[in-house]
Order: structure tokens, then C-alpha cells, then sequence
């Protein structure tokens, strides 16, 4: 894991590793699994959201550094997850079960509201949210992906951590409480509740 410092750039000055940001992504995907932990009717389902998306986040960024992505290119998608997702997409990164449909439009209906801050800052009700556990699960396949990517690590040796490693968010933790969609998904369906 050599890539978890800060880099010095050649003019001196200093940029984020794919580590940095991946080990940042890992503490809030863990910190979300904290909170969800407390049970649907003892959080705001806004607030795990942002959480959810943060991670999500920080962890396409993690991989998109390490692609040599510079800090200002990043810059121009802004927090825009879509087009996170589909930048590294189109520089090899696979989720772990493969980039679905449903995974495209599970990022964009949660992007939206993450771009525009309405997680943060709730201006209306009756948002459609995808369902949490969905989420998660698209967070969890990222960052492992990412994982693997950053750090070049088999895995097979990865899934033999895991139960070391669940405190870091790199597995979703045991005590992890997230709402799943009403219905199976389809392929012509999403995952979306009004929340």
C-alpha cells in the first residue's frame, strides 16, 4: 500500500494518491454503515444518502487519480458521480459483478440530488431516492474495485481480509441496516422509492 501518501509533484507542490482518497472513501462508507446501524425510524435517509455519495465519490476519484487523472481535470466533473462513473468506466474500471444499466441509473438518480446539495440542504419532500441497500451495495463493488486497482492485491488474498478489514468500510459491516427496493428490480425497472 505504498500509495497512500501525498505526492510531491515535480514543481514542488503536492497532490492527492489514489490511496489517500480511497482510505478517505473506505471511513465514510464506514461511517454510513455506523449510521444506518441505528435503524431506518432513527435516521434521515437524506443523510445516508450524502454519505453513501461521498464515499462513492471519493472512491471513482481514488481510481481516476490513479489513472493519472490531475487534480484540475477532476475539477471540471465536479461531484457530478455520472460523469465519475463514466470516466473511469471508459478507463477500465469494472464494478466487481460489471457495470450494469441499473448500477448507471442508480448513480445518476442519486448524483442528481448530490450535485445540486439537496441532500445536504433539503428543499422539498418526497424525493425518489434509491433504496440504500442498492446503493451500498454499488459503493461496496467500487470500492473494491478500486481496492484492487490502487493497490494491485489478488483477490482471493483481499476476501481472506475481509473480516479484518470490515471497521475500514471495505466490507459492508455485519450491523449495517439498509432499506432494499420494495420489488425485484427488472431490467427495465430501477431501484427508486419516494422517500
Amino acid at each position: 500500500m505504498a500509495d497512500c501518501a501525498i505526492k510531491k509533484e515535480a514543481g514542488g507542490g503536492e497532490r492527492l494518491s489514489g490511496g489517500t482518497l480511497l482510505h478517505q472513501a473506505m471511513a465514510v462508507a464506514a461511517a454510513a454503515d455506523a449510521y444506518s446501524a441505528r435503524g431506518p425510524s432513527n435516521i434521515s435517509a437524506l443523510t445516508l444518502q450524502f454519505l453513501l455519495g461521498r464515499s462513492l465519490e471519493l472512491a471513482l476519484k481514488a481510481f481516476l487519480i490513479h489513472r493519472n487523472f490531475t487534480e484540475a481535470r477532476l475539477s471540471t466533473f465536479g461531484h457530478d458521480l455520472s460523469e465519475l462513473l463514466g470516466q473511469a468506466t471508459e478507463h477500465s474500471f469494472v464494478l466487481g459483478s460489471g457495470t450494469t444499466e441499473i448500477d448507471r441509473k442508480a448513480v445518476a438518480a442519486l448524483s442528481s440530488y448530490y450535485v445540486a446539495k439537496l441532500l445536504e440542504y433539503p428543499q422539498t419532500a418526497g424525493y425518489q431516492l434509491v433504496a440504500s441497500g442498492v446503493l451500498r451495495e454499488i459503493l461496496h463493488r467500487t470500492i473494491v474495485a478500486a481496492f484492487v486497482e490502487i493497490w494491485d492485491e489478488d483477490p482471493l488474498r483481499f476476501n481472506l481480509r475481509r473480516s479484518a478489514d470490515r471497521a475500514l468500510g471495505l466490507c459492508i459491516s455485519d450491523d449495517a441496516c439498509y432499506e432494499l427496493p420494495h420489488r425485484p428490480p427488472r431490467d427495465d425497472a430501477d431501484a427508486t422509492g419516494t422517500v
